[in-house]
């Protein structure tokens, strides 16, 4: 292959993000109601992985399937909300955990008189609940702050890569927002996506 076999092949190719482990996307689903805009949100069923978590509607993108795609299948698989019944506003940002799990998000709508019609799947979802944006903007939530260290054993080959014993890895930071909201706890993952929201649309 030579250099202009491999530009014909970037051209019209969408860049990715490199080593991603696992790639999912969810949906952030706005109800807008007479006193304001609400974010819909999930409690995860007991039986099944991180059962009992706050989160959005999504799942896992299957092979070859677009993250448009997986976010209404997960609205219509979870919810019992098929496409015709969201209103996809657009996709929205991508976050990238240290982990290596890449969530694409997308913004949609619920409309008000269509939430009698959700249909929750008992074996994922426990229930849905409502929260006003209003909520988030005037409770900043609290943020624990923490390093992502390089566990690097004793065996690493340092005399491989022409380096001084003990090198000094890089470290990273993260954090986890934490929102209580009644009985509901919502942080983690899905609150930084939140965080995320505000930052975007209401500056925050």
């Amino acid at each position: 292959m030579n250099a202009w076999e491999i530009k014909e092949k970037l051209d019209g190719r969408k860049p990715g993000i490199i080593e991603v482990e696992q790639a999912s996307a969810v949906m952030i689903p706005l109800v807008e109601k007479e006193d304001g805009l609400y974010l819909l949100f999930e409690k995860r069923a007991n039986g099944i992985r991180q059962g009992g978590e706050v989160c959005f509607p999504g799942g896992r993108i299957d092979p070859g399937e677009k993250p448009e795609r997986t976010v209404l299948r997960e609205m219509e698989e979870e919810l019992g909300l098929p496409p015709h019944r969201v209103t996809l506003l657009g996709q929205f940002d991508t976050l990238h955990n240290y982990t290596g799990v890449t969530i694409h998000t997308f913004i949609g709508q619920i409309a008000h008189s269509d939430l009698p019609n959700i249909e929750i799947q008992e074996d994922e979802v426990e229930q849905v609940f409502l929260v006003p944006v209003r909520f988030f903007l005037d409770n900043a939530p609290y943020i624990y702050d923490f390093n992502v260290l390089a566990d690097i054993k004793d065996d690493f080959p340092y005399h491989m890569v022409d380096s001084p014993h003990k090198y000094e890895w890089i470290k990273g930071r993260s954090n986890v927002p934490i929102w209580t909201y009644g009985e509901f706890s919502i942080w983690g993952l899905t609150a930084r996506i939140v965080v995320h929201f505000l930052k975007t649309f209401y500056k925050q």
